[in-house]
């Protein structure tokens, strides 16, 4: 069971009461309180989010890692790691990244950490997401924070795609762990420590972290 302060969204959450309903036990008043308690059947297999599909690692994934675009309350599209994003001709996706953003092992977000993982992940069969990407024929780092998206044919879909699960970033390091089983392990260890700690910042272990102050981005598509 893990406990943390804040609202969290896209969780499943059970009350004590509902809790009780559902083991058969006596089911007591609790006291209030601002931690809000998530409990899930399993844990997490990984919290590597190229390489698993199973929803009780996906769940946590959304406060761990940011993806270039994400989804509002109405499903639209809005920039989350990109500033804009637009067409340059029906093969080509130009992104705009933001800027001053650090992943929290100190590794800059920037075009190159688009590229790696994008490059992990378009790959057939290369990991458990790739079905998602195979459309990617090349990912270009044009600067630091300019990042070409290059389609084998046309796929107006991309920005969708880069919303999606498994459209996590990670940093160029995770290249060199070589996706050892023990780093796999090391990783969803730290996770559930920062989880239990209660604090935001500390949670989102491998989460870039954006300057403080940072203007609202303008998106286009």
């Amino acid at each position: 069971m893990i406990a943390f302060k804040g609202s969290i969204s896209r969780l499943w959450t059970a009350s004590p009461v509902a809790l009780g309903l559902l083991w058969g036990v006596p089911a007591t008043a609790q006291p209030a309180t601002n931690q809000l308690v998530i409990a899930q059947g399993t844990d997490a297999v990984t919290m590597d989010p190229h390489n698993t599909t199973q929803m009780t690692a996906m769940q946590p994934f959304n406060f761990v890692y940011e993806k270039l675009l994400n989804r509002d309350k109405d499903m639209r599209l809005i920039p989350e790691l990109a500033e804009a994003w637009k067409s340059l001709d029906p093969t080509t996706w130009e992104i705009l990244l933001r800027k001053g953003v650090k992943f929290h092992n100190g590794e800059d977000f920037n075009a190159e950490a688009v590229k790696f993982t994008l490059d992990r992940v378009r790959v057939s069969g290369a990991t458990a997401v790739s079905g998602g990407f195979t459309t990617i024929a090349e990912v270009r780092a044009i600067d630091a924070n300019t990042v070409h998206i290059v389609t084998k044919q046309p796929d107006p879909l991309l920005p969708a795609r880069l919303a999606q699960w498994g459209a996590q970033m990670l940093p160029r390091a995770t290249s060199k762990k070589q996706e050892s089983r023990a780093w796999r392990s090391k990783r969803l260890a730290l996770v559930r420590i920062a989880l239990a700690s209660g604090e935001r910042t500390t949670r989102s272990y491998l989460r870039p972290t954006r300057p403080t102050g940072a203007p609202p981005p303008n998106s286009r598509e």
